[in-house]
């Protein structure tokens, strides 16, 4: 018998079923009421251990020793100089509907021009150009020039790499060509600070999110989105099978093999994008730069240090956690489209907790690993004290891989941390600044608002 689906801790909710009513009254009269301190802007900030830059290790320089997964670019390159087959990939991986989405014409009848920029880092960028009165937007009192790239990757050897266009060709769902959209928005009015690279969530166009860039936008720094475009998996959902007489460990492997190619694609998104930015130098300078990271975004981040250990300055971490087979196999709210199948019987709460480690033995990508890259730098964890959706208890994980670094942590669940954003977005651009020193011009900037 095959059961489907995520793996349910049963052993727990038995447990809650059999607790005394008085104890479950008096514990949602407690979250009740630490519900409305959270929501009504109340925190509790946990300064930086003061052991965290005195440490010995890889945690001390940054350094994290990893294979990083191959990606081939020469097939790519001779797809762009076929102009059918780039157009052909280019509406696969970026539907009209969503290129609407992206470069703000709304409507448009054509499909849009797709301007080829050339080979950088693992993968190619390639343009998708909008309309002139699309590029300038003013949101608040926030000008900016706002321009969107796709950052395209393959798994695929070019021997190989033919035979995948005809598979899309007759509508066969593999996921060996990747696509990470980078949405710059620059300053219009004023030089550019640097570089806030914002690794977004999986529902990038939020209000939330958005007031933290706008305040970050009106401190003069140059925002870009890195963003995965539909979440851990794309299509096909991430299946993989635990067969109970052999054990979790093969399955274990795979997941973390699936993870790691993943996580890869934020990092050598983030590095094509540095490598862009100067190559192309003009009014946006790659340094100081600072990673900002969003739930889905936040569980990426590391591996993006970790990749580039000296390109950040600091980073803020809102609503992640470390362990994602754990995370995604008790989230609330999605599998994230890691989905597990147990042939011979459903696995009892040892073989859990054995899966989860030996997924973390076999991974080298997930933030329980390349925390350790970002002991170098200043960060600060937002923190949902109840949630739910990133379980909190991994959320402490990676606060602790991280070296303790400042927390500022909320009593609601990670929608409510999310509702908070607009009320902290300017006490997080502030905390930005004050780790990443500016010039007086961009000082003035502050002051006036």
């Amino acid at each position: 018998m095959t059961t489907t689906g995520r793996i349910e801790d049963r052993g727990r909710q038995a447990g809650a079923a059999a607790c005394p009513p008085i104890v479950r009254r008096l514990a949602w009269a407690a979250v009740v009421w630490m519900a409305w301190l959270g929501l009504s802007g109340c925190m509790i900030r946990t300064p930086a251990s003061v052991d965290r830059y005195q440490i010995d290790g890889p945690r001390a320089d940054g350094t994290v020793l990893v294979d990083w997964p191959a990606r081939y670019t020469q097939p790519l390159v001779e797809m762009a100089d076929r102009p059918k087959d780039l157009r052909r990939a280019s509406d696969v991986l970026t539907p009209q509907r969503r290129r609407e989405r992206l470069i703000g014409v709304p409507g448009e009848t054509k499909p849009g021009r797709t301007r080829f920029h050339g080979v950088y880092g693992q993968g190619v960028i390639s343009e998708l150009v909008a309309e002139p009165s699309a590029q300038l937007r003013t949101e608040s009192d926030v000008t900016y020039r706002r321009s969107v790239l796709a950052f395209v990757t393959t798994n695929l050897p070019p021997e190989t790499f033919d035979s995948y266009i005809r598979w899309q060709d007759q509508g066969v769902p593999v996921e060996p060509l990747g696509v990470t959209y980078l949405i710059i928005r620059e300053p219009a009015e004023s030089p550019s600070r640097g570089v806030v690279m914002h690794v977004t969530s999986v529902y990038p166009d939020s209000p939330y999110e958005r007031a933290v860039k706008l305040a970050l936008l009106r401190r003069g720094w140059t925002v870009i989105d890195v963003d995965g475009a539909t979440g851990l998996f794309r299509s096909p959902r991430g299946m993989f099978l635990i067969d109970k007489e052999k054990g979790v460990e093969p399955t274990a492997r795979s997941v973390a093999r699936a993870v790691d190619r993943r996580l890869a694609e934020w990092a050598y998104a983030a590095e094509a994008m540095f490598e862009y930015l100067d190559d192309r130098g003009g009014a946006t300078p790659s340094k100081p730069a600072v990673l900002v990271g969003c739930s889905l975004g936040a569980i990426a981040a590391p591996t993006i240090v970790a990749r580039l250990p000296d390109r950040f300055e600091a980073a803020v971490l809102i609503g992640g956690g470390a362990n994602v087979l754990k995370i995604t196999q008790r989230s609330s709210l999605t599998d994230a489209g890691l989905e597990l199948l147990t042939t011979g019987g459903s696995l009892s709460s040892s073989d859990r907790h054995e899966l989860f480690d030996r997924y973390l033995d076999a991974s080298r990508l997930d933030p329980h690993h390349t925390a350790a890259a970002m002991g170098g730098i200043p960060v600060l964890v937002v923190h949902a004290i109840f949630d739910r959706i990133v379980p909190a208890s991994t959320g402490r994980a990676l606060y602790e891989q991280l070296d303790r670094p400042e927390r500022w942590s909320f009593p609601v669940g990670h929608l409510g941390l999310f509702w908070l954003l607009p009320s902290q977005s300017a006490r997080i651009a502030e905390w930005i600044g004050a780790q990443v020193p500016s010039d007086p011009a961009a000082d003035g900037a502050e002051e006036r608002e």
